[in-house]
């Protein structure tokens, strides 16, 4: 018994000292080091990120409250570069808040949010963009109040949840399923 208190205060001990350097205690018990912070990534936006997916070539869209990103214009939607710098031809420009982000089989962008026009076309709360950026313009799934968040199931369907109790002209509470054409 004593051997196991004795080794049961050295493993704690040993946790304690990897805490205080910086580790932390992983899923599996194990102590785990920080990672450093890649130097060369440094997007700058000038406002709060909710949003980011990344889709099949590296690239990651990035959706929030922001209007500019690496000191270029970009309202609340762009998408960067795997290296992080700003990809230049994508500029949907969204008229309000994007809280949440979906990228879909084809690469297509499911967009949600606070908005009410993306790509300068009426699209209230919930959008999807081609994988080039520009918008789909069969793809209308209109929300009456926020969309806080989406998910794809593997059929391709989207999970939409958020304040809306109707979407694409139907009564929905706070939670809808959409077939992936947005029907």
């Amino acid at each position: 018994m004593q051997n196991h208190t004795r080794l049961f205060w050295i493993v704690r001990l040993l946790v304690l000292a990897s805490l205080l350097l910086g580790g932390t205690i992983g899923p599996t018990g194990r102590v785990a080091q920080a990672q450093a912070v890649d130097n060369g990534f440094d997007p700058n936006a000038n406002s709060i990120v909710l949003a980011l997916a990344v889709q099949a070539d590296g690239k990651i869209v990035v959706g929030g409250e922001f209007t500019s990103i690496g000191g270029q214009p970009r309202n609340r939607l762009a998408r960067l570069n795997p290296d992080g710098t700003l990809d230049p031809t994508f500029n949907p420009n969204v008229d309000g808040t994007v809280r949440t982000l979906a990228v879909q089989a084809n690469g297509s962008i499911v967009v949600g949010g606070d908005f009410t026009s993306i790509a300068g076309q009426p699209r209230n709360r919930l959008a999807r963009l081609t994988a080039d950026g520009s918008l789909d313009p069969t793809f209308v799934a209109n929300a009456d109040n926020l969309v806080l968040t989406l998910a794809q199931q593997a059929d391709g369907k989207l999970v939409v949840g958020g304040q809306f109790t109707s979407i694409g002209g139907q009564p929905r509470n706070r939670l809808a399923r959409l077939n992936p054409d947005g029907t």
